[in-house]
């Protein structure tokens, strides 16, 4: 995977689209050139209000308009599409992008590494994000997550205890680190996670167990063994011959004949 913009789809010239303006935490604006003002009508010498959270939203942007790269999930590739509704659950939730089968909704895809700085690579063994924007008539719906087994999840607050000490250019002393992650359990667990994913600890056949299950679950819908193997023979084919054989060997260890499948795929190609 390369990180590269992607260009969204634009509308023919001429044609009008109508754009809706979000405030940050995804809700629509209904005019966003205009604050609000303590009077009646469309008076222009009112007090403004503190209320008016688009013009204080819109103020400190300005402020922030030198965006410095974040500390987390700062490398990553993204794409434009669509999300659409295969099964009615209406019976769930009344959300409008899920209210009916058929039902499309513009998206906004994006994968990345956590650790690793903007120019780190791919090819870093790393826990990985999924970031998902659905543009609704309703508002913007994000979703979020990570692929490790454990999460800080039910206690919000301790992101901080697991990620400030680990991302790359940490400055906290040793004795600090250790007390951050000592602090409580949930951090000791995602951080033996951690360890697994960055190589710092041996990898064994315990750590493509979740691999396996996956590259099983493939195998019951026919064809979708096939389709895997040559989407990852195409993207593996221009790569180094070193990259490519650790590849094989890596995905040798998830089944030996995927490994052989891959490998065979690649010199096909």
């Amino acid at each position: 995977m390369s990180s590269q913009y992607v260009t969204p789809r634009l509308p023919a010239p001429g044609t009008f689209v109508a754009v809706t303006t979000h405030s940050v935490k995804g809700c629509p604006i209904a005019d966003p050139n205009t604050a609000q003002r303590l009077g009646s009508g469309n008076s222009v010498n009112g007090l403004i209000l503190l209320q008016d959270t688009q013009l204080i939203e819109t103020h400190a942007h300005f402020s922030r308009e030198r965006i410095l790269e974040r500390v987390f999930h700062a490398h990553a590739s993204g794409a434009f599409g669509e999300f659409e509704v295969t099964h009615d659950v209406s019976d769930l939730t009344s959300a409008a992008f899920l209210s009916g089968i058929g039902k499309k909704t513009r998206a906004l895809l994006r994968v990345s590494t956590v650790a690793p700085e903007a120019g780190g690579a791919d090819s870093i063994r790393d826990v990985r994000g999924w970031g998902m924007k659905l543009y609704t008539e309703e508002g913007n719906q994000d979703f979020v997550f990570n692929d490790t087994p454990v999460l800080f999840v039910r206690d919000p607050i301790k992101f901080l205890s697991l990620n400030h000490p680990n991302y790359v250019g940490s400055q906290l002393h040793p004795v600090a680190f250790k007390g951050r992650l000592g602090a409580n359990g949930y951090t000791q667990h995602e951080k033996w996670i951690g360890e697994v994913s960055g190589f710092t600890s041996e990898v064994t056949d315990e750590d493509f167990v979740q691999a396996r299950g996956l590259w099983e679950v493939l195998g019951r819908t026919e064809g979708q063994q096939d389709n895997f193997v040559h989407n990852l023979a195409a993207h593996l084919k221009p790569a180094l011959p070193i990259v490519q054989m650790g590849t094989f060997k890596m995905f040798s260890r998830v089944d030996a004949k995927l490994g052989r499948r891959i490998e065979e795929a690649v010199l096909a190609r």
